[in-house]
């Protein structure tokens, strides 16, 4: 009687052992399917943006190309002036003399230190980068402004991408 009573508490410890091995593997792959999940939502919503501020920086240079009469700054006060820009999109385009001109929203923007340097002196090439703008995490792009071989000022876009966070914890519960 002993013996088999022994033997089948034993055959339950191993059962057990299993079962909980089992749930640990399955806890540590939908944890690393989770994690992977928020990775991937995060860096496609960032390259979305830096495409939308890509297109943005598009659509300006190609209207002051075919636009512009001599007067880089008095064509982008009107163009911007008639841009609809998607929520939590901002533009400054700065001009050589401390001339800036900026889109709504913008204001918080030129307080940061690396949009003033970048208004001061353009980039060399674009720089598309997600940081912290005012406590905000902002996807940005500057670019210099060339005409006829000779810099013509700075072109910075930025968009919000504090949405993304509602938009990402909704992904993180659905996802769990």
């Amino acid at each position: 009687g002993k013996g088999g009573s022994g033997s089948r508490s034993r055959r339950f410890g191993t059962a057990a052992r299993l079962a909980a091995f089992h749930a640990l593997v399955l806890v540590l792959v939908l944890g690393a399917v989770v994690v992977l999940l928020v990775r991937q939502f995060t860096s496609s919503y960032q390259g979305l943006a830096a495409r939308t501020l890509a297109g943005e920086m598009k659509a300006y240079t190609t209207t002051a190309s075919a636009a512009t009469t001599g007067d880089l700054q008095s064509f982008t006060v009107q163009y911007l002036q008639g841009r609809a820009l998607p929520a939590g999109t901002a533009l400054i385009v700065a001009f050589p003399g401390n001339h800036v001109v900026v889109t709504p929203g913008a204001d918080h923007l030129i307080g940061d230190s690396r949009i003033q340097s970048w208004l001061r002196r353009a980039p060399a090439a674009s720089i598309t980068k997600a940081t912290h703008v005012d406590g905000s995490l902002t996807e940005l792009l500057a670019t210099p402004l060339v005409v006829d071989g000779r810099s013509a000022g700075t072109f910075v876009a930025a968009t919000d991408l504090t949405s993304q966070y509602g938009q990402q914890s909704r992904v993180l519960r659905l996802s769990i």
